[in-house]
């Protein structure tokens, strides 16, 4: 898990302009051929129990895409947003489910979740592959380099720079898929809409919200949140993808293999209760689990829904 100072994605959504200029990278580079196959070599296991235990109600797909020992949680989960987003979108302009899934579930064709990760990492989002790359792998000094918040991730994808596109445009598959099915990318526009926990009050899109609405959710969410007694202690963050509720309990798509799904009780305390009053957030927590400890995971405050819709004239 990544090691996040998340106060920093408390922060209200600004459409700022990054000015960073990062050159395209095609899929059939010689370079992203090669960073494709590495990053294959650590998500595409395709063993029995690789899969979502509750299937996703088909807004994403259920194989379970595996980070290893990296601190690209961000990266992983926001390619898996935007890939929901992209087939909700596809379903709203009357593609059937089954199409749009046997071509994002194919494992050798265009638009696997692999090529939109190579592309997100290597194009639209640059981070280091070191700790994937075998002369480095688990090299805790590489992989702090990795590190991402949501809210970055989320602006790449959405906003442009000073000299390019924006960043889901760069992720070539996405547009292929779109065109695939006779849709212009160049009338498609990405929106983000910030969505709040139920615990959050005031008259926000909730992720219950959200969720009714077939979207998912690209947010964080935090541990080992009982033992540590600094004043100033920063919580294990890591991001991950909110795809369905069931009761009091979100159902969440992990990227590890040894933890492929999470549910977290809706009534459990969040992370700015945590922050606030750690005493009150543990009984409080205790009296909705009594035997919350450490291993239990707990909600950011709020999260990103992704959008595609066509642009308005």
């Amino acid at each position: 898990m990544e090691l996040a100072k998340p106060d920093i994605c408390s922060l209200p959504p600004f459409n700022m302009v990054v000015t960073t200029n990062y050159a395209n990278v095609g899929d059939a580079t010689q370079s992203s051929v090669f960073v494709e196959k590495k990053i294959e070599e650590f998500t595409t296991e395709f063993r029995t129990g690789k899969k979502l235990t509750n299937r996703a109600s088909g807004i994403i797909t259920d194989r379970v895409h595996n980070q290893r020992q990296t601190n690209l949680c961000a990266s992983f989960a926001g390619t898996t947003t935007i890939r929901g987003a992209a087939k909700r979108f596809l379903l709203s302009n009357g593609i059937t489910l089954q199409h749009i899934s046997d071509d994002l579930e194919a494992v050798q064709g265009v638009f696997t979740f692999n090529k939109m990760l190579t592309l997100l990492t290597g194009c639209v989002s640059p981070r280091s592959l070191d700790g994937l790359l075998v002369n480095s792998q688990n090299d805790q000094k590489f992989i702090s380099a990795q590190f991402q918040t949501i809210s970055n991730v989320k602006n790449r994808l959405v906003w442009k720079t000073a000299l390019e596109d924006e960043g889901w445009k760069r992720i070539l598959s996405i547009s292929k898929l779109f065109e695939k099915y006779n849709l212009n990318p160049d009338r498609i526009e990405l929106e983000s809409t910030e969505v709040y926990h139920p615990r959050i009050p005031g008259n926000h899109v909730t992720f219950s919200d959200a969720l009714r609405q077939n979207k998912v959710i690209f947010t964080m969410i935090f541990n080992d949140t009982v033992s540590p007694l600094a004043t100033n202690q920063t919580y294990p963050a890591h991001a991950v993808v909110i795809f369905g509720e069931n009761q009091n309990q979100f159902l969440i798509k992990n990227s590890y293999f040894y933890e492929k799904e999470i549910q977290i009780d809706s009534r459990l305390p969040i992370y700015g209760e945590l922050v606030n009053n750690k005493n009150r957030f543990y009984r409080f927590s205790c009296q909705i689990d009594p035997n919350f400890d450490d291993k239990n995971y707990i909600f950011f405050n709020t999260g990103f829904a992704f959008e595609f819709k066509d642009k308005t004239p």
